[in-house]
């Protein structure tokens, strides 16, 4: 089997505090400048990477497709199948990445993640409610982890 390389943005002193130091639910709070796209991204294809299905959740469909362009372009050489218009990567570990919109969060009900990543949580009206009755129930099935960036 050949080797696949993958190119990540390395992580700085506070991101790996962050990441060695998670719990089965992480709420980042963080300035500006902190990273937490790079981050988010790395505890992402870590599981990923496992064979793992990884659903990431933004707050609007427009920051979606920012994050979507950075994904898909840093997972290619790992894709077995891009769905772009679902917002889905099938990888060649035989994991399963997909991105949601929470401007209708009911969309994503019945999946089922290892980890999660909630960006931009303090914009997300109702984020309360969808955690209890969408998102933390897609955990279940792998006790999966979270992820909640802000």
């Amino acid at each position: 089997m050949s080797t696949v390389e993958l190119t990540l943005d390395q992580l700085h002193e506070a991101q790996w505090e962050v990441k060695l130091n998670h719990a089965r639910f992480n709420t980042i709070c963080a300035g500006r400048r902190f990273g937490k796209n790079i981050l988010a991204k790395d505890v992402a294809i870590e599981e990923l990477l496992n064979g793992y299905p990884v659903g990431w959740f933004e707050p609007t469909y427009k920051t979606l497709s920012e994050v979507w362009r950075d994904i898909k372009n840093t997972l290619a050489p790992v894709t077995r199948q891009k769905l772009e218009q679902e917002h889905r990567i099938e990888t060649i570990t035989g994991g399963v990445f997909d991105m949601w919109s929470l401007d209708n969060p009911d969309t994503a009900r019945g999946r089922r993640y290892k980890r999660v990543i909630i960006n931009e949580a303090a914009i997300v009206s109702n984020l309360g409610d969808i955690w209890n009755m969408v998102i933390r129930p897609m955990l279940a099935d792998f006790k999966g982890d979270a992820w909640i960036f802000s």
